[in-house]
């Protein structure tokens, strides 16, 4: 059949079996025939009538044409602006850019601290493989460094901190193109410190009330353990503990540093009698807003070395801190020598008082919502769930703690009446028993013995 006219710009119009067809090019070019119909989806048989639609059609395609042309030079100037935006990062400077950045989280002074460690580490990879750019960090440099890192017999907690720290870095900088966003993180496995048990704990006060075992600002760490063991604190917690947190009315008040940010509530705790004493005790050495302020003061600048301390108690006290991993991939770690060496988990730690509190209180059928409305659970939305408990019910969980394994006074059998043991005691074991009474018994148990002496007399 012969085509009838050809417009311009608009393709082919002709008539076949009686009917007007329309051909034309799309914006991919490939040919298109279509068979021109009116309003009523009647096929067109009058030229005048085909020419209009084939008019309007072509102008409809146009603007499709215009808008699909558009878009794509958006992408390109999208594509374009990302590729300007990695360019200004100058790697040396990538640190830096990513804390003066708006987008990023309010993150705390140490774990500022922690990822900048992490973030510096993979700068110091990169150097080693001679990127210098931040174009040319790719999924497969990103999925490199994690491999490596992994090979070093790291947990994989630790990997995961890595990992989670570059994402946010890099998604901060790059948005959807950091290299680190299809990287999985590894199935983490448990390694926890264990709770003491109480004869642990018992050896524990006995070696540190020894007048021959020395460790520094041993009055104060004294009181450090109590307040782990009282009250479930981390060290962090337990080091600086303040003077405001004691309340007029035989409580105490405060917000665990860890979760300080996403608790909306206080904790607050009745203070047991043994440490109302030690608290009394501190009073002496009263210098600042902390209880223990030569411990505080020490925390701030090397918090490491009150754990060194505290790991060299314990093994004195016979406990055993650290252990042979159970991974196998775990046994052996590479340094930052290159060398490798044994690896030996540690077990038990300042941080085991905490579990100890924990498992001494709920092995006592202690309902476990109360223990974590004491210690701080940091599970944001189960915390708020729990029932305001009464003092009443959370001194019901403190008083489980078995505070009399923490002296060193030798154990009397109960087979001996007390007033036999005290008939044969000389006055160097009559002084021990009085301290032991001192410090252990409340402002009313103390009354009350006042009275029936008085009335004895």
């Amino acid at each position: 059949m012969a085509k009838d006219r050809r417009l311009k710009g608009t393709g082919t119009i002709f008539k076949r079996n009686g009917k007007f067809v329309h051909q034309y090019s799309d914006i991919d070019g490939k040919v298109k025939t279509i068979t021109l119909k009116d309003e009523c989806g009647k096929p067109v048989t009058l030229r005048a009538k085909a020419d209009a639609i084939v008019a309007e059609l072509t102008r409809e395609r146009q603007k499709i044409e215009f808008i699909e042309n558009r878009l794509e030079y958006m992408a390109q100037v999208a594509g374009s602006r990302k590729i300007i935006q990695r360019s200004r990062i100058k790697l040396s400077e990538l640190w830096e850019t990513y804390l003066r950045n708006p987008n990023r989280p309010d993150s705390g002074r140490l774990t500022l601290k922690r990822n900048e460690l992490y973030c510096r580490k993979f700068l110091s990879f990169l150097e080693e493989k001679k990127i210098d750019s931040i174009d040319d960090i790719t999924f497969d440099t990103a999925a490199t460094f994690m491999t490596n890192l992994w090979s070093t017999g790291i947990s994989p907690k630790t990997y995961n901190y890595y990992l989670q720290t570059l994402k946010l870095v890099f998604k901060t900088l790059l948005q959807d193109d950091s290299p680190f966003r299809n990287i999985k993180a590894k199935t983490a496995t448990t390694e926890s410190r264990k709770p003491f048990t109480p004869e642990q704990v018992s050896a524990i006060f006995k070696t540190l009330d020894d007048e021959n075992y020395h460790i520094l600002h041993k009055p104060q760490m004294r009181i450090l353990f109590l307040l782990g063991l009282c009250f479930g604190l981390r060290m962090h917690d337990a080091a600086c503990f303040r003077w405001d947190y004691i309340q007029g009315d035989g409580t105490v008040k405060f917000k665990a540093r860890k979760t300080i940010k996403t608790m909306k509530q206080y904790i607050v705790l009745p203070i047991p009698s043994i440490l109302e004493e030690q608290f009394k005790i501190a009073e002496t050495w009263k210098r600042n807003e902390y209880i223990l302020p030569d411990v505080a003061e020490r925390y701030g600048y090397n918090s490491s070395g009150i754990s060194t301390d505290v790991d060299k108690l314990l093994r004195s006290a016979g406990i055993q801190t650290k252990e042979q991993p159970v991974e196998t991939r775990r046994m052996f770690y590479i340094n930052s020598q290159g060398e490798t060496k044994q690896r030996r988990i540690g077990r038990y730690s300042f941080h085991s008082f905490r579990h100890t509190f924990c498992t001494i209180a709920a092995s006592s059928g202690k309902d476990l919502s109360l223990i974590r409305s004491i210690v701080g659970h940091s599970n944001v939305a189960m915390t708020e769930h729990y029932t305001h408990y009464t003092l009443e019910a959370k001194k019901s969980v403190i008083e489980s703690i078995p505070l009399a394994v923490m002296t060193n006074s030798p154990r009397i059998s109960a087979e001996i009446p007390l007033i036999t043991a005290f008939q044969q005691a000389d006055t160097e074991a009559l002084a021990k028993v009085i301290n032991y009474l001192e410090r252990n018994l409340s402002d009313k148990q103390k009354r009350e013995i006042l009275e029936l002496l008085v009335e004895s007399f």
